[in-house]
């Protein structure tokens, strides 16, 4: 039959929870500025990502302008022109167009790479929150001494960065 020594496991209790308090002193705080941290450089480059669109946007808008304007020129032109101002207009159309081509391409092409690089940055995010996750359910569910070791190499691991 099993013997349990109530002694022997109310040290261990003991034991166990000033190791706990100990490590709950030590390691809180340099996680909790670590999680403030990355919080504040997430909310950053989401502002920066923002401001970024809007600034593609509003130049968007000012190619766009640009764009109606020309067209309002060369209207202007047919009107008052003759057969060669109607061969002048033609060819600014021409590059009107090819240049108001280039500049929506140019803008797509921009706000699709911002895309890419928001969509990478949040699926990084996403990832280290998992992990972190993924860290403390399996520190929760594992045997004191391998938590131990793990802590100590957790801890190791933060004084070198």
């Amino acid at each position: 039959m099993i013997d349990i020594n109530l002694s022997i496991l109310a040290a261990q209790v003991v034991t166990f929870l000033i190791a706990l308090f100990i490590i709950w002193k030590i390691s809180w705080k340099p996680l909790t500025e670590m999680m403030s941290r990355r919080q504040e450089k997430i909310k950053n480059d989401i502002e920066a990502a923002q401001a970024q669109r809007q600034s593609a946007e509003e130049l968007k808008k000012t190619y766009e302008k640009h764009l109606a304007d020309a067209r309002v020129e060369a209207h202007k032109l047919v009107a008052l022109a003759s057969e060669d101002a109607q061969r002048e207009r033609q060819a600014i159309l021409v590059h009107g167009r090819a240049e108001a081509e280039k500049i929506v391409g140019d803008a797509r092409r921009e706000l699709e790479q911002e895309k890419i690089r928001l969509v990478g940055e949040l699926r990084r995010d996403v990832s280290m929150l998992a992990v972190e996750i993924s860290e403390k359910m399996v520190r929760k569910s594992i045997d004191p001494a391998v938590q131990e070791q793990a802590f100590k190499e957790a801890m190791d691991s933060l004084d070198k960065q």
